[in-house]
């Protein structure tokens, strides 16, 4: 059998000249505390709050001295090394000089149970640990300063919503980066000469530049900065522009008198090129590139492109990728799907099979705009994408010069994973021992919820990176089930409840029990690798149940315990609606003679052969029908305010699919968000009126109203369900 080789998509852009420069740059510097030995200052993640590793702060009870406080210390494995003056009766602590130094990763539990043995003796009024503050640390790249980059820091510039952004300001305050970290972008390379990206660059330390000799023997000449997977040769650079504008949202320099700035300003970015001039991905060089990341030693992993199917060279790939603890940001897609109706990889390679593997190494990541709205372009999916980040109207460094900066489009989701790709590497430079696991569920226990995305992804939210930054394991379970609160089942059939059981890293001995009135009762979650489960002992629990058959509310009850930790008690909402019974043309439902309004769902709705493109809206989905024949003749008008989301109205006459004649479409109407059409009707007369979404992802109920003499209704009320899509919107 001949080879196939196997082609992705990535999009082209345009170009958008720079800005003014500002310079202001606060710096921050930490002493050592006394009697730390004259090591430098380090610092751990306690409680959210940044502390130093080894040093507690304790306040003598009244008549309590130092002396009597001994054993205590001793029992901590503690020494006084300073007595705060004027009677504060505040010491400061510090490890023994005999006593082991915490393991790496360790530090903060042995912190904690320094400080539970002081609380414990009851010879103090306050025990806590010593913190480290910092100056504020804002970059003064131009286009950071002047709002250009909301994804950074979006204070309502353009109209946004504050606050919805990356919270990048409070993350830069705990860390910008580590050079230790090597982020691999497998794109259509990078322009590593651009002045916003030549000192970002990773140099392959075991190649000379310039000699035509492959020095490390790794097959490839010359690669100082990456490689060409699609020319087997060792130069990436960008012959397309979409590598070079993700790598400047990842890690564009700061303060160096250009106006961009990335997330993470400290880090190393790797060229891996696996695409042609037109933004192609090969499977073959994708592949290529992943193995060379593999063995330079790269953490994350962006990949900001999309295939069609899922080619075993690229599932055997990104498998090695996990097995070798690299985590994977990857594009949800920009096709306005469900994943895991319509899949894409690599991102639907974290689903269960037979769709995916699954990876627990990859994020797949939704695009939001600067108003924390889903774009419609963006794929989205309870099971396969797993939070949001800004994608739409992104700045950031191109490739048609050395100094060149533009806003692509139509990319949205590849610029969303480039910014949680920064995120992950902020998250990699706390230490030396960040495993991929801990460093996902800093990402995906920590979102900033989003209505938006409630429903449509995974987690719910839009990625925080200072809350990523500071989490830390509390003795508190975080839960997470799949799919996620909010979201419709089709009824009738078979659900699958997915729990997952963390405190920022696995927890692998929890019972979890789970109750839906009606349904199941005190049903506890196999973890013992049988179907549904795949893995038995680990963190995730799950189980099987057949939804209602008919349209209902289900409230899903859990209770989660485990050895050590805090009992989670949680309610998680869900909806069941049944494929609609007007899905189809010929199966339309009746709307009154005289009008009147009618109610409907087109959450599983489908497009069927040959359907007009309702009121040429070229994503239109999800479309369900009515019939009207009126008796009498008059203006009429066709709205559907109060529909719970983003609809598309289209009236026909004509008694077959193929053959109608439109009378009057429409889309939306200024701030209403819902459509009306307005026509004269003639007794007798049979209209066809299709309502259908604008997007794909944006379903709902509908409210549709038909009045003759009516008016354009702005009071009707928002039919009441649990799972809003769209986002916010007046009726």
């Amino acid at each position: 059998m001949a080879a196939t080789t196997q082609s992705g998509r990535l999009a082209p852009g345009g170009f958008r000249p720079t800005g003014r420069w500002l310079a202001v740059l606060f710096t921050a510097l930490f002493a050592a505390v006394a009697g730390a030995q004259n090591r430098p200052v380090s610092s751990i993640v306690v409680d959210g709050q940044r502390v130093h590793p080894t040093t507690i702060l304790v306040q003598y009870s009244p008549r309590v001295t130092a002396a009597e406080a001994a054993a205590a210390f001793a029992a901590a494995d503690s020494r006084v090394v300073r007595e705060l003056q004027f009677a504060s009766r505040w010491a400061v602590l510090e490890l023994k000089r005999d006593a082991s130094r915490p393991v790496a990763g360790q530090e903060g539990k042995a912190l904690r149970d320094r400080i539970q043995k002081l609380r414990a003796s009851g010879l103090f009024d306050s025990v806590e640990p010593d913190q480290l503050g910092q100056l504020a640390l804002v970059p003064s790249d131009s286009f950071y300063i002047d709002g250009t980059l909301w994804g950074l820091r979006n204070v309502g510039q353009q109209g946004g919503v504050p606050g919805a952004d990356i919270d990048a300001a409070r993350a830069w305050d705990i860390t910008t980066g580590s050079t230790n970290v090597i982020v691999g972008v497998i794109d259509s390379g990078i322009r590593y000469t651009h002045v916003d990206l030549a000192a970002q660059m990773w140099r392959n330390p075991g190649e000379i530049a310039g000699d035509g000799i492959d020095n490390d023997n790794n097959g490839y000449r010359d690669d100082v900065f990456g490689i060409n997977a699609v020319t087997g040769t060792g130069d990436p650079n960008d012959d397309n522009g979409h590598g070079t504008h993700v790598a400047g949202i990842i890690a564009a320099a700061a303060n160096n008198g250009q106006p961009h700035v990335g997330v993470a300003w400290n880090v190393r970015l790797m060229a891996l090129k696996a695409t042609d001039a037109q933004g192609n991905p090969l499977a073959s060089a994708v592949a290529a590139c992943v193995d060379y990341a593999i063995a330079k030693g790269v953490k994350v992993l962006n990949c900001s492109f999309e295939f069609g199917s899922g080619p075993q060279i690229l599932k055997d790939a990104f498998t090695r990728a996990q097995q070798k603890g690299i985590l994977v940001i990857t594009s949800a897609g920009n096709s306005g799907l469900d994943i895991a109706r319509f899949p894409v990889y690599p991102a639907a390679f974290a689903l269960p099979a037979p769709i995916g593997v699954p990876l627990d190494n990859i994020i797949a990541v939704a695009a939001l705009d600067r108003f924390d709205a889903l774009d419609p372009a963006s794929n989205y999916g309870t099971n396969g994408v797993h939070l949001g980040a800004p994608g739409v109207s992104i700045m950031s460094t191109y490739n048609t010069a050395d100094n060149s900066y533009t806003v692509l489009n139509n990319v949205g989701t590849s610029m969303a994973a480039a910014h949680v790709s920064g995120v992950a590497a902020l998250i990699f430079s706390l230490t030396n021992t960040m495993t991929y696991t801990e460093a996902r569920n800093r990402i995906l226990l920590t979102t900033t919820p989003v209505p938006a995305l409630a429903g449509r992804t995974v987690t719910g939210g839009r990625v925080n990176a200072y809350r990523a930054l500071t989490t830390g394991a509390d003795g508190i379970l975080e839960i997470a089930v799949k799919p996620s609160s909010g979201t419709t089942l089709l009824a009738g059939a078979t659900a699958t409840l997915i729990v997952s059981v963390n405190d920022l890293q696995p927890v692998t001995n929890a019972t979890v029990i789970g109750t839906i009135p009606g349904i199941f009762t005190n049903q506890v979650f196999l973890n013992n690798g049988l179907a549904p489960d795949t893995i038995a002992g680990d963190n995730l629990h799950a189980f099987s149940f057949t939804a209602p058959a008919v349209a209902t509310n289900l409230t899903l009850t859990l209770s989660v315990f485990a050895t050590g930790k805090t009992n989670f008690t949680g309610t998680f909402t869900y909806r069941t609606e049944t494929i609609p019974p007007n899905n189809n043309f010929a199966s339309a439902a009746k709307v009154p003679d005289g009008g009147g309004v009618v109610f409907g769902d087109n959450t599983f709705g489908t497009l069927e052969f040959g359907e007009p493109v309702h009121a040429e809206v070229g994503n239109v989905a999800n479309s369900v029908w009515w019939n009207w024949a009126p008796t009498n003749n008059g203006a009429v008008l066709v709205d559907t305010a109060g529909s719970s989301f983003d609809t598309v109205v289209a009236v026909y006459t004509g008694n077959a699919l193929a053959s109608l004649t439109l009378i009057a479409a429409t889309n939306d109407v200024g701030v209403v968000r819902q459509g009306f059409v307005s026509f004269v009707a003639s007794g007798g007369t049979t209209y066809r009126i299709a309502v259908a979404s604008a997007a794909t992802n944006s379903v709902g109920q509908i409210r549709l109203r038909v009045q003759f003499n009516g008016v354009p209704d702005t009071t009707a009320p928002t039919v009441a369900i649990t799972n809003i899509v769209s986002g916010t919107f007046s009726v």
